[in-house]
């Protein structure tokens, strides 16, 4: 039940876009949740909404156990660069 919660809070987060970039640090707790589904839409939605100081934490997904989330956290970690670099010019 619990899990199934975290699911659909994560799908109404990813819904919002950017406006749910308040909810950064929450999703981020969630990244060490047990179920891959939660993880990947969690690293999906930092994606887009999560701030730079989030790299780190993104960076120790690069070793889960799932491809899956491997991919989605180099990508999450790419986009994040690229947005940072965007802000500083």
């Amino acid at each position: 039940k619990k899990k199934e919660r975290r699911r659909i809070v994560l799908r109404l987060l990813s819904k919002l876009g950017d406006d749910a970039e308040p909810a950064a640090a929450a999703v981020i707790e969630v990244l060490d949740d047990t179920d891959e589904g939660i993880r990947y839409e969690a690293v999906r939605i930092l994606e887009r909404i999560a701030p730079a100081e989030s790299k780190e934490r993104l960076g120790k997904l690069l070793s889960d156990p799932s491809e899956r989330i491997r991919e989605a956290a180099q990508n999450a970690i790419a986009a994040i660069e690229k947005r940072t670099a965007s802000e500083k010019s």
